[in-house]
């Protein structure tokens, strides 16, 4: 497996200016998002970027290719956060975990995205996760 580097991307959100990202790279200025991004909306898993080398760290200037891949962030208020993890892993999604217990799960193109959302919808109504769309292919 290719080594990871870490790309920065700039978030337009109150009190945080970026987000760091595990990447592959595939040429000077081109790598591959690898890891799931927890507060950029405006990328997913699998996209190839263009980055610049600013003050020796490579920041995404461009999406160059879409991977095919959405990404949602979950906050469980009443399920366990492992239990949401294992079903959507179960349906071939990518899960990290971050702060708090916040899941972000990358659903591929090749994962049953209509019946993931609707599972997920129903686990918000009932009042057991707050959900949030990333980037939606």
């Amino acid at each position: 497996m290719q080594p990871t580097t870490t790309i920065t991307t700039r978030v337009a959100l109150p009190g945080v200016e970026n987000e760091q990202l595990a990447a592959q790279q595939l040429t000077g200025n081109h790598f591959v998002v690898a890891s799931v991004p927890f507060v950029d909306t405006a990328l997913a898993l699998g996209d190839i970027v263009e980055c610049v080398l600013v003050g020796g760290q490579f920041h995404v200037d461009r999406v160059v290719v879409r991977g095919g891949a959405s990404t949602i962030r979950i906050l469980p208020e009443t399920e366990e956060p492992h239990q949401i993890a294992e079903t959507l892993l179960a349906f071939g999604c990518r899960v990290e975990l971050g702060p708090g217990g916040m899941l972000a799960a990358s659903i591929g193109a090749d994962c049953p995205r209509e019946g993931i959302m609707d599972w997920l919808d129903g686990l918000e109504s009932d009042g057991a996760i707050q959900q949030a769309p990333g980037y939606m292919a």
